[in-house]
């Protein structure tokens, strides 16, 4: 191969062309071009070629053939090649003409666009092309790759811009190809949520990663501990947003978290809090229970979210959980809320112990509040959690807090529905015994009657305004609304 340097760029010379000597003199040397536009095709032709041509476009004759989508060949008048040609004598016209409507059809037929020869030669009844240059449609390249091939049979190739070797450009594409598989793999395989790169370098046969930025679904941590460990051994850590540390209580439940294939998740959002929430994640019905009521169609719909469940998903424990938060929130009650979290995923006896002992760890700490502080133990209708032995968790938690529960006058709401939930209410109920106010919904009563019963038998009148105790009230004493009160006096409810 032959290197050649042509102003900044040095590339190799891959193709030579070898061809016979064809006497003749300069007067005999002619130029013919063609060349494709939107709409039509242009024949150029002087008959004084060569190298020293000059302003072809200035000089040469030019016939303008129009062409239309669907055209497989054009037809040329002969008297418009005969003008094209001009001043040729007429012992060389007729074989020029052929020549020009056969190198026309070939340059369609073949889907050039662009062909040049210069010089053309015609001498003793013969044509010679001494020099042509030209440019094939790439991608006619499915239509024409038998009439592309050389006379040997090879196909034709495109070489890369001079000064560019293709054939490092395609083990760079074969190594990019082969990167972006293998980082998709690890993509999925490790549970990312977001991976961009920026800026990725490719020199010398090898990829560097200058700068990365990921996103990894904590909720895989139970999945990916060990794929997700640092060289150095180190487990990943998950930091708080910026501006907010970790409390000891939202660590320790990580862990706990981190070691179960359940779901255990808390954040703390005061601490202070009356209104602290045990959720345990659920489905969905897939009928709505009507509600008759008055109020307005926020309220409405969070009082509609007792639903029959038969599948659900993760969306569905999420759901749940906001449905708690944002029924105490909408109700009134974000100044009070304490804690957002949830136990889900059917955890142990044991991981529940945990949770329900953290929670309650926090809810009595510092001194007792004069109104009390309020439990809901919630959730929607479980598929597989076995809620008895989350229940039983709950209730030995009870037991080792029931002296500082009943100091800090602890009321506790229980409403939950799934597997073995007759056997995990019958507990809470005996923990009764343990001399804590509380009351057990059945899996009928909806959100919002919860919370609205809360606001009636807890003394919430100071915290809240007014309006809102009187219409939860009012809601709680409605037969359809909350069946559970229907036989009580919503005066006798007040704290």
């Amino acid at each position: 191969m032959f290197f050649l340097k042509i102003g900044k760029a040095t590339g190799r010379l891959h193709n030579f062309i070898v061809e016979p000597f064809c006497e003749h003199s300069d007067t005999d040397e002619m130029y013919i071009a063609i060349y494709s536009r939107r709409e039509h095709d242009i024949i150029l032709f002087y008959e004084r070629g060569g190298i020293d041509v000059g302003d072809i476009d200035a000089k040469a004759r030019k016939l303008q053939i129009p062409v239309s989508d669907g055209e497989e060949s054009v037809f040329i008048p002969s008297e418009q090649v005969k003008t094209l040609i001009g001043p040729v004598g007429s012992e060389k016209s007729a074989l020029l003409k052929a020549f020009i409507k056969a190198l026309y059809t070939i340059y369609q037929e073949n889907h050039f666009t662009y062909l040049e020869i210069n010089p053309l030669v015609l001498v003793h009844g013969k044509i010679y092309i001494l020099d042509l240059a030209a440019k094939l449609d790439e991608t006619a390249l499915f239509l024409c790759s038998e009439s592309w091939k050389t006379r040997s049979g090879e196909a034709v190739d495109f070489p890369a811009p001079f000064g560019r070797d293709k054939t490092v450009e395609v083990g760079n594409v074969l190594l990019l190809k082969a990167f972006i598989k293998a980082l998709y793999n690890i993509y999925q395989e490790n549970h990312f949520t977001y991976l961009e790169i920026n800026p990725l370098v490719l020199v010398h046969g090898k990829i560097y990663i200058l700068d990365l930025a990921a996103k990894l679904d904590e909720t895989a941590l139970f999945l990916c501990s060990e794929s997700w460990k640092t060289r150095s051994g180190e487990a990943v850590d998950f930091p708080a947003p910026f501006g907010r540390d970790k409390t000891v209580e939202e660590k320790y439940i990580a862990d706990l978290d981190s070691k179960s294939g359940a779901s255990l998740k808390l954040t703390v959002l005061n601490r202070h809090g009356r209104i602290w929430t045990m959720v345990a994640g659920g489905g969905k019905r897939k009928k709505n229970r009507e509600i008759s009521t008055n109020v307005n169609e926020e309220i409405v719909c969070f009082a509609s979210f007792g639903r029959d469940v038969t599948h659900s998903s993760a969306s569905d424990v999420v759901t749940v959980i906001i449905h708690f938060r944002d029924t105490v929130c909408d109700l009134g009650g974000i100044a009070e809320l304490a804690n957002y979290g949830e136990y889900s995923g059917d955890p142990s006896e044991t991981m529940t112990f945990e949770y329900a002992k953290t929670i309650l760890g926090m809810l009595t700490e510092g001194q007792p509040h004069p109104n009390g502080k309020v439990l809901i133990i919630g959730g929607s209708i479980a598929n597989f959690t076995n809620v008895a032995n989350t229940f039983k968790g709950i209730v030995r938690a009870f037991e080792a807090y029931q002296e500082r529960l009943r100091e800090h006058k602890v009321t506790v709401y229980v409403r939950r529905g799934g597997p073995n939930y007759q056997e995990g209410l019958r507990k809470m109920k005996e923990s009764g015994l343990l001399q804590l106010p509380d009351l057990v919904l059945s899996r009928k009563q909806n959100f919002a009657s919860l919370f609205m019963l809360l606001c009636c038998v807890t003394a919430l009148q100071n915290t809240y305004c007014h309006g809102v105790v009187c219409v939860c009230v009012c809601l709680c004493a409605c037969p359809t609304f909350c069946p559970a009160l229907s036989t009580r006096e919503p005066q006798k409810l007040g704290g």
